[in-house]
């Protein structure tokens, strides 16, 4: 699972986008894999932190799971690449 952002006009063509999961490597691994079922990572809600300086993303993982994390968005920021020029 990964992070994009798109140009605020139409075509509202994308913008930014993560090079890598943002997700920690250790939802790749376990008794999955012997099984030969993909990893299934999935985002299900996300709201602004009243700081404004966070997001809260709620996730699922495998159809089992379900997880809250707290994300640094200027942190997420400079981990992204940019695709396209919005001008």
């Amino acid at each position: 699972m990964g992070a994009l952002t798109f140009c605020p006009n139409p075509p509202f063509r994308l913008n930014l986008m993560s090079s890598h999961p943002i997700i920690k490597d250790s939802l790749y691994e376990g008794p999955w894999v012997n099984i030969k079922v993909d990893y299934v990572i999935f985002p299900t809600g996300i709201t602004l932190d009243p700081d404004q300086k966070h997001i809260w993303l709620s996730f699922g993982w495998q159809d089992r799971h379900g997880w809250i994390v707290k994300i640094d968005i200027d942190e997420l920021f400079s981990t992204l690449t940019k695709v396209n020029d919005c001008s």
